[in-house]
């Protein structure tokens, strides 16, 4: 039958942790974000100084990569936030991550003029992202110290 079928077809996986998965993305999301700045090695697509988001804004970005590097930015933020951790520095330093590579995808932003239609919901997300953080950190605060 297929049912039979289908069950010697399907791979037999371990569940993950939702933490290594996330490491890998923030890694990828780094590795891609590195290759729009000044000094990056472009075979090893290392950046010259770690996170993108503590460089300047790249001095150059296509129009049509916008969106991926917006995307890249957020995604990264985001993935600061679901790596799961049970110490307090832990949990804030990726929160505080987040928020900051929050506002470098608006300062590129900003810097670049992208009011394009297409990246406006982005956009807004990313503001909002910006002023909702700061109330994650004092709940993560709360959640460790009472």
């Amino acid at each position: 039958s297929t049912q039979s079928t289908w069950g010697k077809l399907k791979p037999k996986l371990k569940p993950a942790k939702i933490g290594e998965p996330a490491a890998l993305c923030l890694k990828y999301f780094n590795m891609f974000g590195s290759t729009f700045l000044k000094g990056t090695d472009i075979h090893t697509c290392e950046p010259p100084e770690g996170d993108p988001s503590t460089q300047p804004v790249p001095t150059t970005i296509d129009e049509n990569l916008y969106r991926p590097w917006v995307l890249a930015n957020m995604h990264a933020a985001r993935m600061h936030t679901i790596i799961p951790c049970d110490q307090y520095e832990v949990a804030a330093r990726n929160c505080e991550s987040s928020l900051k590579r929050y506002q470098y995808t608006i300062k590129g932003v900003e810097h670049y003029g992208m009011d394009q239609a297409d990246l406006k919901q982005e956009i807004e997300l990313c503001r909002e992202m910006v002023t909702m953080l700061p109330g994650k950190q004092k709940e993560i605060y709360r959640a460790y110290f009472g």
